[in-house]
């Protein structure tokens, strides 16, 4: 992936390729950018794919919208470019959950126990991520509470308030824990769970923390399930 320049001719350094975007960083006015760019799909029929690109670009721009309005510390949304399906953001300098596990640095009980906070309150906005994982939470210095969590990467997040979708956003960072990360299971995801169980205290709306943890069990069965049949093919 090379570097390029936007049509204002903003230099964009190439950062990340990922399965439906591009990322470039870049400058908006005076402020350091990320610039996420959906590209083409030659496998998809151009009409198909311009519609498709559209109305990701849209969704994700929507929902960081409304998570900034509900007080979230989401990346702040600069501007959408819906003719070349470009959401320019607010880059965030931090590293990853994921890299300091691997590296035998455990962030503090603090930063999970907020991680879960802001996830419950990302679900209380009627709002599932679809992509909680280590690598998509970034911490950074905060102004005056040390290090704090910064959840990014909203391209698979929707609307929604279903348990099965609240539960599945859990599920899946509980899964990257047992998988990647399971010397630290034990330490980490019950911090989790005591924040999003705080958070979810801040409204009524939506299943209690009982619900969504029967509802975990009953995923994970299924999960097991289907690994059982496809042994048994």
């Amino acid at each position: 992936m090379e570097d390029m320049q936007d049509k204002r001719g903003v230099t964009l350094v190439a950062f990340k390729k990922g399965a439906e975007a591009r990322l470039f960083r870049g400058t908006w006015l005076e402020w350091e950018a990320l610039y996420k760019i959906r590209t083409r799909k030659p496998y998809r029929h151009h009409l198909l794919d311009a519609q498709i690109r559209t109305s990701r670009t849209v969704n994700e721009a929507r929902i960081l919208e409304k998570l900034a309005c509900n007080g979230i510390p989401v990346p702040t949304l600069y501007e959408v470019d819906l003719d070349s399906c470009t959401i320019i953001m607010e880059y965030i300098n931090g590293k990853s959950i994921k890299d300091s596990l691997e590296n035998g640095a455990v962030p503090s009980a603090r930063v999970f126990k907020e991680l879960g906070n802001q996830v419950a309150r990302i679900h209380n906005a009627g709002i599932v991520h679809g992509d909680i994982t280590t690598s998509n939470v970034l911490q950074v210095k905060g102004e005056s509470r040390g290090t704090i969590p910064r959840i990014i990467d909203f391209g698979l997040a929707m609307f929604s308030t279903s348990l099965e979708d609240v539960s599945m956003d859990i599920h899946l960072f509980k899964r990257v824990l047992t998988s990647t990360h399971a010397e630290y299971f034990a330490e980490i995801f019950p911090r989790f769970l005591e924040g999003y169980e705080e958070g979810r205290e801040y409204s009524s709306r939506g299943a209690s923390i009982d619900d969504i943890l029967k509802r975990i069990e009953r995923i994970e069965t299924r999960g097991r399930y289907v690994k059982k049949n496809k042994r048994m093919d």
